[in-house]
This record gives C-alpha cells, structure tokens and sequence, in this order.
C-alpha cells in the first residue's frame, strides 16, 4: 500500500541505564551502539539524556532496543518520571573498583519503586578487568541482586562479547514478561511500557 512504511522489527523496547556518574554507563552505550547499530543509527542527544538504537536478534525475533542514558544529570538527582517514561528494562551500574558506586545502588533501586513498578532490572558491575583493584565481591554483589530480583553480571565494557550477553539477557526477560500478560500476536511496543504493575519474569 502506498505511503505505508513496513517495519524491520517485531518488537520495540526501551531501556535505561542507571547509576552514579563515572562507572561507565557511555561506555557500554557505546559498545552497543557499535555492535548492532546500522550507519544510519547514530548516537543522539536531546536535553539531558543521550540515547541509541539498535537491533538485536533474540531467539530468531528482531528487536530493536532504545538504550537511553542522563549524561551526567544523576549527578545532580535530577531524574524524573519523563525518564522511566515507556520503559522496560533497566541496567543499574556500579563500579566493581568504587565501593561507593555499589552503595548507591539501593538508593537508585528507591528512585526507580517511586517511578515505575514491575520493571525487568539487570545489576550490572563494570570495570571487571583487574582482580586485584576489585572492591565490591561478587558474593555481596550476588545477595543484592537476588533480594532485588535482578541477574548479575560482572562485565568489563570493552568486551564485546559481555555486553554483548548482558543486552541479550535483559531483552529476553522483558519479552518473556510481555509475552506472559498479552496476546500472542500482540507486538511489544514502548507504549506497553507505560503503567506496567506486572512482575518481571526472571531468567
């Protein structure tokens, strides 16, 4: 049909990262930009957030992933609801060498209840790449993520292949939350985001 533009995905989701400011939060958008961004999909900035696009293949389903950041804004406690606004996932970053950076979490994880319920959440620990500089255990790290209902994952940024599988992850537990509450045939859109009460199905 004339005028009508035919989409090359089966699912659209959104999902945000959160966590003090220095842990490495642009890198991993950067990573994943380069790894499943096409040329035309550039890094963009409005305000105060930065965000990619990108698609990623999960389980034979294209999904095309909206990965936003505050650049910089956590710094000043200036998130809102307009950011959580459509989303479904969230990557919270710590630091594996910065204690203080892991202690936030619990304050970022208060932000995130006061804003939206239900959301499927990864604990993310980066800067993995030097046993000897690591303050946080993975032990401790571990308990956090499970009295939180998150997945772990220790990752170093620079690797493809972490964050490679730490994106994949967080893809699979929101479609399997969507998948759980709506139709079958029913496609995973950002507006499936807004008011969202269900619980994350963990992996």
């Amino acid at each position: 049909m004339a005028g009508k533009t035919q989409r090359n995905y089966d699912h659209l989701l959104k999902v945000i990262l959160i966590g003090n400011s220095g842990v490495g939060k642009p890198a991993l958008m950067v990573r994943f930009h380069r790894l499943h961004s096409s040329p035309d999909q550039t890094l963009a900035f409005q305000a105060w957030v930065e965000f990619v696009v990108g698609t990623l293949d999960v389980d034979g389903e294209r999904v095309k992933l909206q990965v936003w950041d505050t650049a910089g804004q956590e710094r000043f406690r200036t998130i809102t609801s307009a950011y959580y606004r459509g989303t479904q996932g969230i990557l919270l970053v710590y630091d594996v060498k910065d204690r203080g950076s892991f202690d936030s979490i619990s304050g970022w994880l208060s932000s995130i209840a006061e804003h939206s319920e239900g959301l499927c959440k990864i604990l993310v620990g980066n800067n993995n790449d030097d046993p000897d500089r690591k303050v946080v255990t993975t032990e401790e790290a571990q308990s956090l993520a499970e009295q939180n209902g998150m997945q772990l994952f220790e990752i170093n940024s620079q690797d493809d292949s972490q964050v490679e599988q730490m994106f994949l992850a967080l893809a699979r537990m929101i479609l399997k939350t969507k998948k759980e509450k709506a139709p079958p045939e029913a496609p995973t859109t950002l507006e499936e985001g807004k008011g969202t009460q269900s619980k994350c199905a963990v992996m």
